[in-house]
């Protein structure tokens, strides 16, 4: 994956709190 991708999904993972923020931190990975 590449840096830029990680920087976002990490802001958007601090940004969004819950159910949300697991899903989306498990979609990238």
């Amino acid at each position: 994956m590449s840096v830029l991708v990680d920087k976002n999904t990490k802001l958007l993972v601090q940004g969004i709190t819950g159910k949300e923020g697991s899903f989306h931190a498990n979609g990238c990975k």
